[in-house]
């Protein structure tokens, strides 16, 4: 029997607004007008904390974020942060 295949979700290109351990706050890139903010799911709780310890993201950094469709909870964070100021 075959199962049904996972869903992967999809990437959301945008720039930080705000981010912390707990959360990020971003507008899209293609509609700077769309804000969106995002909770982290646990595999990438840690690494956002870990992220956050070093500095994290700043205002103006480009992430894209993989998330499912109409959820708030984002999987995977992909981006360079900013050296700390």
């Amino acid at each position: 029997m075959v199962g049904k295949p996972k869903p992967k979700g999809e990437w959301l290109k945008a720039k930080v607004i705000h981010a912390d351990s707990n959360s990020i706050i971003v507008c899209e890139q293609a509609n700077e007008r769309m804000c969106h903010t995002f909770s982290f799911a646990a595999p990438l709780k840690d690494k956002m904390t870990e992220i956050a310890n070093k500095g994290g993201y700043q205002y103006g950094d480009n992430v894209k974020i993989r998330h499912m469709t109409g959820e708030t909870e984002a999987l995977e964070i992909k981006g360079k942060p900013s050296k700390p100021i």
